[in-house]
Order: C-alpha cells, then structure tokens, then sequence
C-alpha cells in the first residue's frame, strides 16, 4: 500500500524546520491553512460519490501547498540557526496538530469502500494540478 501523501506530509514537516525568515513563517503558516483546509474538505467525505466530489479542491489545494513549499525551499539557503531553533519551537505544535488531523482524516476517507489508498495519488502533492479520478 501506498502512502503518497503521508511521505510527502513528513517530507514537508521536515522542512519547515528549516525555515527562519519572515517568507519562510508566511510560506509555514500557507502549509498549515492548506493542510487545515484539505482536513474540513476530507471531513466531508461519507463514500465514494463525495470522494469524487471533492477531489477537484483538494488537487487545487494541494498545488497551494507545493507552492508554498517552493517558496519556503528557496529562503532555505539564508537561514541563520538561532532563529531556525526558534521558529522550530514557535510552530511545533501547529505543525504536528495538523499532520495529526490530515494523516487521521486520509486514513478514514481511504478506508470507505470503493476509495481505497489510490485516491491519495490523486491529490498527492506531486501530482497537484494534474486531474485524477478514483
């Protein structure tokens, strides 16, 4: 089994641990609304006909996120480490709440018959943008 996004989710934790700027904060917090955001979409999700429903949103929202994480990837190279100590601290919780409910709402929807693990592929980071069916 396939678990795209919750690689990719770890991938993109990993980062934000990296960033210290001003660009880099607003590029964390665009991450955490998105996950947020895909989180309530997922929420909707009751069977395989709302799973089809909501795939378009979350595609486009999972293209906000690879954009926010381009943004913060290119302010990486600057990063002085006291700060990146503090920027750690200021948004461990946030990141980590957010990975909880996105991890817990893709497991749920993936279990629902007829959606299965495949439907992730669909809207996983890497395909953002592209269009998908389940």
């Amino acid at each position: 089994m396939k678990f795209v996004i919750l690689l990719t989710i770890i991938g993109i934790a990993g980062i934000c641990y990296f960033g210290a700027t001003t660009g880099v904060e607003g590029s964390l917090s665009d991450m955490v609304d998105c996950l947020d955001e895909m989180s309530d979409v997922l929420e909707t999700v009751k069977d395989k006909e709302t799973a089809t429903r909501v795939l378009p949103r979350l595609q486009e929202l999972a293209g906000e996120m690879q954009t926010a994480t381009a943004e913060m990837a290119n302010c990486i190279r600057e990063v002085n480490p006291d700060v990146m100590q503090e920027i750690i601290v200021k948004y461990q919780n946030e990141i980590d709440e957010a990975n909880e409910r996105f991890t817990k709402e893709v497991m749920r929807v993936c279990a629902i018959p007829g959606v299965g693990m495949e439907y992730t592929q669909s809207f996983a980071f890497s395909n953002a943008g592209s269009s998908g069916s389940t």
